[in-house]
């Protein structure tokens, strides 16, 4: 009798069923010292050339910011809503001087065309990445391909995400100042998109922010866009992510400000080889030991 009961505790232990527990991987773009960096919050109304960043940057959340993606005010994919991962993604945003990554500022910085591609790039080593998070938006941002994003892996090719303005990355604003901007107020596609070469892409917003400027109202936004990984890669290694802002919409005729991306933190969430008993589980083992203990008890 025993021995059946200590069977059946130890084959309850063994087959806990569990569910995963994502790592999630946190780069604080101010803090890493990156290159061609950015306060993010400064615009020169005298010179509008100078501009650096969002007007409203100030007033967002910086330090530990944590963003629900998956919550029903933000997307209305299921896939997206039951995704656990996303319940809570956290970011790292420096809460002081450079807080973020700019392709203009890198454009100026390095003395280029104001149509040269520029990029950045940040070296990872996460195993098992499943989801690469960036928190990032355009300046005066337009209808077509700006940025494209690089994950590099340890064994399998590079693949390549291409952000289109107005669906996967959108501009900071929706401006009632210049009408000749194409801006696209609410506009960026909250379900899951497949990537052409492997994987899917989403994106939510993470705040807002509302001021009036120049006597019109004004709203900046703060986006967060999500890369899924495809599963072939599952068991290799994220060795990098290049940000690549392809300057395809500026030149000449534009501001060199137009379309540039800016980053504000990036996190990659990885699996884990953790199991967490689930509630109904961790019942039913100590139902088991209660038993073990009565049995003992009755045997004496």
């Amino acid at each position: 009798m025993r021995r059946s009961i200590v069977g059946l505790v130890f084959s309850l232990l063994v087959g806990l069923p569990s569910f995963a527990v994502p790592v999630y991987y946190q780069y604080n773009l101010g803090a890493l010292g990156v290159a061609n960096a950015d306060a993010g919050n400064q615009y020169d109304s005298n010179n509008p050339g100078a501009w650096t960043g969002i007007w409203g940057g100030d007033q967002f959340t910086k330090g530990n910011v944590n963003v629900a993606f998956n919550s029903a005010s933000k997307t209305g994919d299921a896939a997206l809503q039951s995704d656990s991962r996303l319940n809570s993604v956290p970011f790292s945003i420096a809460t002081s001087g450079d807080q973020s990554w700019s392709a203009r500022r890198a454009v100026i910085d390095q003395g280029l065309a104001s149509d040269a591609p520029v990029s950045l790039q940040l070296n990872t080593d996460v195993d098992s990445a499943e989801v690469v998070f960036l928190m990032m938006n355009t300046t005066w941002g337009r209808n077509s391909p700006s940025v494209e994003i690089v994950l590099q892996f340890k064994n399998g090719p590079d693949v390549t995400y291409t952000l289109s303005g107005g669906t996967q990355v959108r501009d900071s604003n929706d401006s009632q100042v210049n009408t000749n901007l194409l801006l696209w107020p609410n506009s960026i596609n909250t379900n899951l998109i497949p990537n052409s070469t492997g994987g899917n892409t989403a994106s939510v917003n993470d705040q807002s922010y509302d001021m009036t400027y120049q006597g019109k109202p004004f709203r900046d936004y703060r986006d967060v866009v999500a890369l899924f990984i495809d599963p072939a890669y599952a068991m290799d290694t994220l060795t990098g992510i290049i940000i690549r802002d392809i300057g395809q919409n500026s030149g000449p005729n534009y501001d060199p400000n137009a379309s540039r991306a800016f980053v504000w933190g990036v996190t990659v969430a990885a699996g884990t080889q953790q199991a967490v008993p689930e509630p109904t589980s961790l019942s039913l083992l100590g139902a088991g030991l209660a038993f073990l203990a009565f049995a003992s008890r009755r045997r004496k």
